[in-house]
């Protein structure tokens, strides 16, 4: 990951968890973005989500959904199909600024080894880009990875997303000038996490603390090339938008040309 010491760009995810006054966070220094909890599973839909959405763009804060993962129990399709429906609840992708994410974290007994469990990954990626028209972004760990024996995993055009917590501790790190000073130690290099996929974001810690939020918060940081291709163009899903507009007044022109 190529972290610009001098310029960095941090954020934040949130879920029904955080008790969250967004006036109050929208006024937080140096926080330049939040995903929020859409789903889970395949019938778990966060109590929050909407309003979260909803306070985010009145306010201008940059904001992207997320789904956490229950490979374990159901399928690719089924997780999908719950995250889908939410989307559509707020307007759909085009209406958030961010990419989709797959928070991809459960290792337990009943989730899929190998081949089955990267393939579980690659589908859930697959069905929300089929129908929102945008890659979404991947959140995971190399120890996840390591115990569902899943090898040489890289998805081309995916952000990836890496929590990695110094020295394993809990700790509230405020979203500022600390976490630049973790990353200049070198003490928690994120850029071989995975054998062949270097980090594009760094989660550096779940027990943040910031403005606006009462309690404990996951805090990641990231660089401007990186947060540039997290939004979906700019703003909402407008490219999509521009380029539908184009190719209808395209084929309108071509209609009076005949």
């Amino acid at each position: 990951m190529a972290v610009s010491l001098t310029d960095p760009v941090f954020g934040i995810d949130v879920s029904h968890y955080q008790v969250i006054d967004w006036e109050t966070l929208a006024k937080a220094p140096n926080l330049s973005w939040v995903y929020a909890k859409a789903t889970e599973g395949k019938t778990f839909k966060d109590s929050d989500f909407q309003v979260n959405v909803k306070s985010a763009l009145e306010l201008g804060i940059p904001i992207g959904a997320y789904h956490y993962a229950r490979p374990g129990n159901n399928t690719a399709a089924e997780d999908a199909g719950n995250f889908l429906d939410s989307l559509g609840r707020v307007g759909g992708q085009e209406a958030l600024t961010l990419r989709p994410m797959l928070d991809f974290e459960e290792a337990n007994d009943n989730v899929p080894r190998g081949a089955a469990a990267k393939l579980w990954i690659e589908e859930w990626l697959a069905r929300v880009k089929e129908v929102t028209g945008v890659q979404p972004m991947l959140y995971t760990g190399p120890n996840v990875l390591g115990k569902l024996g899943i090898k040489d995993l890289f998805i081309p055009d995916t952000v990836l997303w890496v929590p990695r917590y110094p020295n394993n501790l809990k700790q509230s790190l405020s979203v500022d000038s600390q976490a630049i000073q973790l990353y200049a130690n070198g003490n928690y290099n994120v850029d071989s996490r995975l054998p062949n996929w270097p980090t594009d974001i760094w989660q550096y810690t779940g027990h943040g603390r910031i403005q606006g939020i009462k309690n404990d918060v996951d805090m990641n940081i990231t660089d401007r090339d990186t947060f540039a291709r997290m939004k979906t163009s700019g703003g909402g899903g407008m490219m999509i938008a521009a380029a539908a507009a184009a190719a209808v007044l395209l084929w309108i022109l071509s209609r009076k040309r005949t």
